[in-house]
């Protein structure tokens, strides 16, 4: 399976924990930019906005998976993929994931993990369609100034 990433960006910044009824419930996060993959030579854009849950991984496997490591950005696809409109199977989906975390510095045993792990649990997250919010422009000023060196 030939996943390339095509957006530019580290992605660890382009995040935000998603905010629903002024509390987070601890597992679902939203982008901040647009991310453009390819799958097989099938372009793919997810656009900001886009609300994740970081991978519909059983409740057993998350306190020894990090989310937020160097798989976060195949997390995010993956998410994208499990949509119920997508073409990629769960399966496809799941390679999707383990590629990406391979390509971006995840062992064989974590990444095996991972994917496992969705394998197991990830068609409870295959049901469910993608959902978008706004994103609030504030929170974006806020991170590049943040990021501007003095």
């Amino acid at each position: 399976m030939d996943v390339k990433l095509l957006t530019r960006a580290d992605l660890s910044g382009c995040i935000k924990p998603f905010w629903e009824y002024a509390k987070w419930d601890g597992i679902r996060w939203q982008t901040l930019v647009d991310i453009v993959f390819e799958v097989d030579g099938v372009r793919h854009k997810i656009p900001s906005g886009f609300v994740c849950d970081m991978g519909s991984i059983p409740r057993a496997f998350r306190p020894t998976i990090n989310r937020m490591g160097n798989s976060l950005v195949g997390f995010i696809i993956h998410d994208w993929l499990y949509c119920p409109d997508m073409l990629l199977t769960r399966k496809q989906a799941d390679m999707v994931l383990y590629t990406i975390g391979r390509d971006h510095g995840e062992s064989w045993y974590t990444a095996n993990k991972i994917y496992y792990g969705c394998r197991a649990g990830g068609w409870i997250g295959k049901m469910k369609p993608n959902e978008f919010h706004p994103v609030d422009t504030r929170v974006l000023y806020s991170i590049i100034q943040s990021n501007r060196i003095s």
